[in-house]
């Protein structure tokens, strides 16, 4: 009987546990279901329903779907001149802006990298522009490139230049629009490459001052590579 009893007793302790450890295995999964709910709700679905209209004649005017077509769209696309235009367009403002962002963003990264009276008020005025919203960006930028009242026009005719609708220009639209991304996003590159920055070990920058790398030395020869 007491053999009996004890085996009860261990098999229940037995279930107990493996009940636990089941609980504790779909934890995260609860914690994580309300944000990937939300995933599934802002992201996938509408992702899959994109992929759906794709291969549907859809009329975006008034959201007719008359049928379907397959791949016809994606053909159509592929041998669309203004397809091949957008995506030049698109690949020359990436070089453009990224590449601008980038270089601006590591420079300001380097120079306020030390820790000098001062520097913290300087990295928060970087940072202004990375809290506002895009679409406040674009209004605001929208207003200051205006022709007849944009301060920009204003600095402009004050220095005897002829007033320019920017936004219009075949030749200046482009770059015009990607100071604007650059103005916004590198307190955004700046933020990251200062984190990568101050990340990395001293050592290999004091062995180099000990050897007297100088300090562009020390930036191309340890810093880049480093990050």
């Amino acid at each position: 009987m007491t053999a009996t009893t004890r085996k009860m007793e261990r098999d229940a302790t037995e279930r107990g546990a493996a009940g636990h450890a089941a609980r504790r295995g779909l934890a995260p999964y609860l914690v994580m279901s309300p944000a990937l709910l939300f995933l599934l709700a802002i992201s996938i679905v509408p992702l899959l329903f994109s992929l759906v209209v794709s291969l549907l004649r859809f009329n975006l005017m008034n959201l007719d779907r008359t049928g379907f077509i397959g791949l016809r769209n994606f053909q159509l696309i592929l041998t669309s001149p203004d397809f091949w235009n957008s995506l030049r367009v698109t690949l020359q403002f990436v070089i453009i802006a990224v590449g601008c962002e980038l270089a601006l963003g590591l420079t300001l990264a380097i120079v306020l990298s030390r820790n000098v009276a001062g520097i913290a008020l300087f990295r928060s005025f970087i940072l202004v522009p990375l809290a506002l919203a895009p679409v406040v960006v674009g209004l605001l930028w929208r207003f200051m490139l205006n022709t007849e009242s944009g301060v920009l026009n204003w600095l402009v005719s004050s220095l005897g230049f002829p007033r320019t609708d920017f936004l219009s220009s075949t030749v200046l639209a482009m770059p015009v629009v990607a100071l604007v991304d650059v103005w916004q996003w590198t307190p955004f590159m700046f933020l990251i490459l200062l984190a990568a920055i101050q990340a990395l070990p001293q050592e290999p920058f004091e062995a180099a001052a000990i050897d007297g790398a100088t300090t562009w030395q020390s930036i191309v020869d340890i810093a880049l590579p480093m990050l």
